[in-house]
């Protein structure tokens, strides 16, 4: 009987000669940890944000309750008239502006608590007039600090002597831009026309021109008076273009006072001073210009 041949067994394929098996024994696993691993540090990250990001809104909503607490605490005696203790009142002033010197307007209570300390004659009244001079030149040095990176900035004298002979005219030969602005310049007049010593304040008139050819008068203000517990992030004139003006005086006039001009953009303005949309949208406008100009290889 004859038999049928046995078929030569199949060949196995040589490990040596299989590029794609090598591939999965080495690539596929390799790719795998480092997968594994990018993700393991992603969510680290992400978890390590979450965590930081968790506890600044804790600590805001902390300083946001000492901040209200304290603010009812100390404002609440002057709304109510629940103390007449001058010096007690002071002191709550001094812890107003050292708290709440951007966002609250406290032109108002400084001036009353002034007034009621001018009006006493009692010993200690001069030292507690001093404190409360020294506690709001504070907040004007503070507000200026914060936005003179942005800002142009001047001061000027008065003489009080001369004052008396009429009206001194300050800055007016002066054109003024704000840093990185290629706009038209403005300039600003400031007339003095008049010292009240009882109350240290002048009596002031501001004129603004566009400073072009020719000049054009942008606005001329009424009179009104500076004193030393007008701030500039609120006591501030509102210029075309949302951009603002504010001028500011030290309260230590005897011979000489001086007067400071502040010219600032509008975003640099107090929390309670908004701007308009349309300010805004022509801010952003011309800060991408500005950069688009830098960005352009010079001819």
């Amino acid at each position: 009987m004859a038999t049928e041949p046995v078929p030569p067994p199949a060949k196995e394929p040589s490990r040596h000669t299989d590029p794609w098996r090598w591939l999965q024994i080495l690539v596929i696993p390799v790719t795998t940890l480092i997968i594994g691993q990018y993700a393991s540090s992603w969510q680290e990250k992400e978890s390590a944000r979450r965590t930081y990001a968790e506890m600044m809104n804790r600590r805001e909503e902390a300083e946001s309750a000492l901040r209200k607490d304290m603010f009812q605490t100390t404002i609440l005696p002057f709304l109510e008239r629940k103390t007449d203790d001058i010096e007690a009142n002071v002191l709550r002033l001094e812890l107003l502006a050292s708290n709440f010197h951007d966002s609250l307007d406290m032109s108002p209570l400084f001036k009353d608590v002034y007034r009621t300390l001018s009006a006493r004659h009692r010993e200690g009244s001069e030292e507690l007039m001093r404190r409360l001079t020294f506690s709001a030149q504070e907040v004007v040095r503070r507000q200026v600090d914060a936005i003179r990176e942005a800002s142009t900035v001047r001061t000027d004298m008065v003489d009080l002597e001369a004052l008396k002979q009429g009206p001194v005219a300050l800055f007016g030969d002066q054109a003024l831009n704000l840093p990185g602005n290629i706009g038209v310049p403005r300039t600003f007049r400031v007339e003095i026309l008049s010292h009240d010593p009882q109350r240290k304040e002048f009596l002031v008139r501001l004129t603004v021109w566009n400073a072009g050819s020719p000049p054009v008068m942008e606005l001329q203000t009424k009179a009104f008076h500076l004193g030393p517990f007008d701030f500039p992030l609120i006591d501030n004139t509102r210029l075309a273009g949302g951009d603002r003006v504010a001028l500011t005086f030290d309260g230590a006039a005897e011979d000489v006072a001086q007067i400071m001009l502040i010219y600032f953009p509008g975003s640099r303005a107090s929390m309670k001073d908004k701007q308009y949309y349309e300010d805004m949208a022509g801010d952003l406008l011309r800060i991408e210009q500005r950069n688009r100009d830098k960005s352009q290889p010079a001819k």
